[in-house]
């Protein structure tokens, strides 16, 4: 993942047709991984029933895909290698992991956790179990394969828009409402499907920026939020639906369940439709709350040095937390406190880790590797 963050003009455009990161982006990432953390460490009892029928750290994939759309809008390179450079470190750093996890499985349970590897087999794991894997965070590497296949495939060669956001979106409830109807949940989750118009969001704003520096739009996602009264409107957006979604919660009884609750009614096909577009709303919502709060917001250098390792923290923090937290969980009470222990343990801790598995173990070299030979063997050259 890139590190760069180089700052951006006064109207929120960029000078090149080539999209950089900037420091929202670092902001989504942090709070994603910890929302992520967070859910997998007893945070979601100590907020309440808040979000349902999803589970908060759903709402951190929602911030990586559109970081995700955001990064592919005006590529500069060719898809193959786009393609390659994208994955080859989600490929590596996963399957490094993947190998640990089936060592240490057979060592202390003689199982290798074959489910691992599915999301290595094009995602295969999205469709073909309604389960996640042995390692439940790999489910992942799977649809981020998916997405990065449909963008070079299909959305590279359209112009974002909220045309096709609108389209995406209808898309995603529907599919989404199938696979419940069928109840493979997980499926649902995990499908491509929900995803789409999170990554078609970023690329609108990706495009949006590099056509107001041009005039070619007379509004874009860029120009609204580069406004001076967005911070205040992400923050009252957020508060404010949080306090509405909150009351009806409780006022409808709207359950919670991995991955997804129910919005109750008689009919159990308007159930689930219900469902699966709160879902929708939901992860619209806070993205675009958080966007709107943090676009302009500067951020500190360890919250960079954190987003910036959060690919390894995502996939190896559920198997390191089945290993650490019984070390310390009997001398910490279940409260925020242990939260923060958490973060700096798992978060923290891991991102420490990954810092020395780019220098001692050269991870990223392995990736770069990777992404050459590939290119070598189909005789295509590489471009800056």
């Amino acid at each position: 993942m890139s590190t760069e963050t180089p700052p951006m003009t006064e109207n929120g455009a960029v000078p090149s047709s080539v999209i950089s990161y900037q420091h929202w982006i670092d902001w989504l990432k942090f709070f994603g991984m910890a929302i992520v953390l967070g859910g997998h460490t007893g945070m979601d009892d100590l907020i309440g029933p808040r979000f349902n029928p999803i589970n908060p750290k759903q709402l951190g994939v929602a911030f990586f895909v559109f970081i995700t759309g955001y990064s592919l809008a005006n590529r500069g390179a060719a898809p193959l290698q786009t393609f390659l450079r994208r994955y080859s470190p989600v490929f590596v750093y996963g399957l490094f992991l993947a190998l640990i996890f089936s060592c240490c499985s057979w060592w202390m349970r003689s199982d290798l956790a074959e489910s691992n590897y599915l999301p290595f087999m094009g995602g295969l794991n999205t469709f073909f179990e309604n389960a996640f894997p042995a390692n439940p965070s790999t489910w992942y590497i799977g649809t981020y394969f998916q997405l990065l296949v449909i963008w070079a495939l299909l959305l590279r060669h359209v112009t974002p828009s909220w045309s096709w956001f609108l389209a995406l979106m209808v898309l995603e409830i529907t599919v989404r409402s199938l696979w419940m109807w069928f109840g493979r949940d997980f499926n649902a989750y995990m499908s491509f499907t929900s995803w789409l118009p999170a990554l078609m969001a970023g690329m609108i704003l990706g495009r949006d920026q590099v056509d107001q520096s041009t005039g070619a739009r007379a509004f874009s996602l860029s120009a609204f939020l580069s406004k001076p009264g967005t911070k205040l409107f992400g923050g009252i957006l957020f508060f404010g639906f949080l306090f509405f979604w909150t009351q009806l919660v409780q006022s409808y009884g709207i359950s919670k369940k991995n991955p997804f609750g129910r919005i109750p009614t008689e009919s159990p096909l308007l159930s689930i439709v219900l469902t699966s577009m709160s879902v929708t709303l939901l992860y619209v919502v806070y993205t675009t709350s958080l966007l709107s709060f943090f676009y302009r917001v500067e951020c500190p250098r360890w919250v960079r040095f954190l987003s910036r390792h959060t690919l390894w923290v995502f996939l190896a923090h559920m198997p390191v937390r089945d290993i650490v937290t019984p070390l310390y969980y009997p001398w910490i009470e279940p409260g925020w406190i242990r939260q923060f222990v958490n973060f700096l343990v798992l978060f923290g801790g891991l991102a420490w880790t990954s810092e020395a598995l780019s220098k001692w173990v050269h991870l990223p070299a392995v990736c770069k590797f990777l992404e050459t030979k590939v290119l070598g063997l189909l005789g295509r050259k590489e471009r800056a």
